[in-house]
Formats: C-alpha cells, structure tokens, sequence
C-alpha cells in the first residue's frame, strides 16, 4: 500500500494537514506507533481472558474429579459394607 495514499485517506477523514514531508513522516511514525500499542494491548487482553477462561475450567475439571472421586470412593465403602 503506498503510504501517499494513506496519508491522503487519514487526512480526509481527520481533516489533518501536514505542512511538509517531516510532518507527514512524524505522523505516520505517531499512528504507527499508536497501533503498535493497541494491538499490543489487545493482544495482553486476550491473552488475559484466554488464562481466565482456563483457570475456571480448570477447577471446573478438578471440582468434577473430586466428585468423580467421592462417589467411586462412596461407592467402595458401600460395597465393603454389603460384604
């Protein structure tokens, strides 16, 4: 993508205008940077949410082991009982 164009494209929807080169080349170095940082941020969130939702499902996973675990246990003790 030719960067003139996106220059043009950013300045018409913002209504910024640059004065010369250096300003056009400082801006997109600004906006480039900015997304940069989002994406960075994004990207954190995301993986913050992803370890979230694993951290509940794993003690989801281990709350039904234990379960599990207590009625075979449970029904162990029951059976050696009836014996």
């Amino acid at each position: 993508m030719r960067v003139d164009l996106v220059i043009k494209v950013y300045a018409g929807e913002t209504g910024w205008q640059a004065s010369s080169e250096r300003e056009v080349t400082l801006k997109v170095a600004e906006e480039f940077a900015h997304h940069l940082v989002v994406g960075d941020l994004l990207q954190s969130l995301y993986l913050t949410c992803v370890e979230e939702h694993l951290a509940v499902r794993l003690r989801e996973l281990e709350a039904e082991q234990a379960t599990e675990l207590e009625a075979q246990e449970h029904a162990a003790f029951s059976s050696e009982k009836t014996t």
